[in-house]
């Protein structure tokens, strides 16, 4: 079972898994740094996960890949992550939203190593504006 916090909206479930230890991690040119950064993490658990290096790259993808589809609004915190036994798919109308879909699968890396069950996960925050309020 998939467990990532906070709890997306929704998780499917498919048998298979990709195995990771083959793959790399593509990047569309002129990515925003913060997502480079957060990419870079990514490849980093992955190396230690499969015991060699996943390198990152631009151009297109191949198979065994890790793909990283980027919009350009910059509000938006929703994503979309396929985990198929070919490779896996990152949507995201824009850098927030990239930057939470990468931190989902950090948690899956840590779940489960290179080898990743396959997936459909969606999220979406509830409030388009998150906020504090604290009465004193």
């Amino acid at each position: 079972m998939i467990s990532i916090l906070p709890t997306p909206k929704s998780i499917e479930e498919f048998s298979g898994s990709f195995d990771a230890r083959n793959a790399v991690l593509f990047l569309p040119d002129g990515v925003d740094r913060r997502i480079y950064k957060a990419a870079c993490t990514l490849c980093s658990e992955l190396s230690c996960a499969a015991g060699k290096i996943v390198p990152m790259s631009c151009g297109a993808p191949r198979r065994e890949a890790i793909v990283l589809y980027v919009g350009g609004n910059e509000l938006k915190e929703s994503y979309s992550i396929r985990v198929s036994a070919e490779h896996i798919e990152i949507n995201a109308p824009g850098p927030r939203g990239a930057f939470y879909a990468i931190q989902s699968l950090r948690q899956m890396v840590s779940q489960f190593g290179a080898c990743l069950p396959c997936c459909f996960i969606e999220d979406e925050p509830d409030f388009a504006f998150r906020g504090f309020y604290q009465d004193v």
